[in-house]
């Protein structure tokens, strides 16, 4: 099961043990690594989750799904919908996406354009402009299966956006080119900077000058 890496675990990988005293970092986990669980794990349990853990493994499938993850779960979903006469069995050895899926909105808010240049160089600009709208449509795909499946209220997901704060001035330089080389390529962001200064320091943050990247609909740049 996924955890997040203690700072001494963490700050050696990055070759630079004074990277938390430049950005701020999410929280550790305050339980147990090996048994934390997130806040929606933990406090919004799925009724059906102990009946699918007691019930037999069918002795015929047509289909076995490996992991209950966002791609495990996609992969159930899109079969029920397109085939639902497949008698299909989704195995899973914890908890329904407990793991990295249950523990992070990656899966919705993502840098938008960020290495765009460096991913180019190796596979090509087509292909780098596949991988980064790669995001964006699973994020439309998921708002549409909530809404497909009634689940808006339950969910209560809200499209407010995502704010991104680089840790330095030239990485915000290598984001800027980043994203003038994407659109150079016809990519249209979503997502834009804010350089008043006022609105740096509304925030709370170091005053670096156009540090800050904010998005309109939930993907941030």
């Amino acid at each position: 099961m996924a955890t997040w890496p203690s700072d001494s675990v963490w700050s050696p990988q990055t070759h630079n043990e004074q990277i938390y005293a430049r950005a701020p970092n999410p929280a550790e986990f305050p339980e147990v690594p090996a048994i934390s669980k997130s806040y929606w794990i933990r406090e919004h349990r799925l009724d059906f989750e102990e009946e699918c853990a007691r019930t037999s493994l069918p002795s015929e499938v047509d289909v076995v799904i490996i992991g209950s993850g966002i791609t495990g779960a996609t992969v159930a979903y899109q079969i029920s919908r397109s085939q639902p006469d497949l008698c299909v069995a989704l195995i899973e050895s914890r908890g329904l996406c407990t793991g990295a899926t249950g523990r992070n909105g990656g899966h919705i808010g993502r840098p938008e354009v960020y290495h765009f240049r460096e991913l180019a160089e190796e596979v090509g600009v087509k292909e780098a402009l596949k991988l980064k709208r790669f995001g964006q449509k699973n994020r439309n795909m998921m708002v549409e299966a909530i809404n497909e499946l009634e689940a808006v209220a339950e969910v209560d997901l809200q499209l407010n956006g995502t704010i991104v704060v680089f840790e330095t001035a030239e990485e915000k330089e290598e984001f800027v080119a980043d994203l003038e080389s994407a659109k150079q390529h016809g990519h249209e962001p979503e997502g834009y900077l804010i350089k008043e200064t006022s609105d740096v320091l509304s925030v709370r943050t170091p005053p670096f000058t156009a540090t800050i990247s904010i998005d309109t609909d939930a993907v941030r740049v």
